[in-house]
């Protein structure tokens, strides 16, 4: 598995790039997941396996996609395109059943305010997610 770090030349910068966009994505919802006592790793999965169908990437059954030590391995790697859509729609699905079974609009909030502050302080490197963001949070973030 590749990941950010020690990546091959042929998957290039804007991967390196975009998995650590993904990797502080990830944090930002794991953070605010944690104040609920949630256990992440497995909403994590549960999330994954249930679009897997969509993006076959993140389906764990396949073991193409890992999210270990706040970092993100892919064995094989998608489009952007898809990874990012991928992605943003994992995190929102894990946002709506936290919301849904903990506090509903202060943890959208929770999860908006991470989202805000870390791409503020690095807008460019969060670029391809920006359209997302709303989505995953639930409210607006930006």
């Amino acid at each position: 598995m590749q990941d950010s770090i020690g990546k091959s030349a042929e998957v290039g910068p804007e991967w390196d790039t975009l998995l650590n966009a993904s990797n502080d994505l990830i944090k930002a919802v794991e953070r605010a997941a944690g104040v609920t006592g949630t256990d992440f790793a497995n909403r994590f999965r549960k999330s994954q396996i249930e679009i897997g169908d969509d993006y076959p990437f993140l389906d764990p059954t396949l073991g193409g996609f890992e999210y270990v030590g706040s970092k993100v391995r892919l064995k094989e790697f998608p489009s952007a395109r898809i990874y990012v859509a991928g992605i943003a729609g994992c995190l929102g699905r894990i946002v709506d059943e936290l919301a849904t079974a903990n506090h509903g609009e202060r943890f959208r909030e929770r999860v908006a305010v991470e989202l805000a502050l870390m791409v503020r302080m690095r807008p460019a490197v969060f670029a391809p997610f920006t359209t997302y963001l709303d989505r995953i949070a639930g409210t607006r973030v930006l």
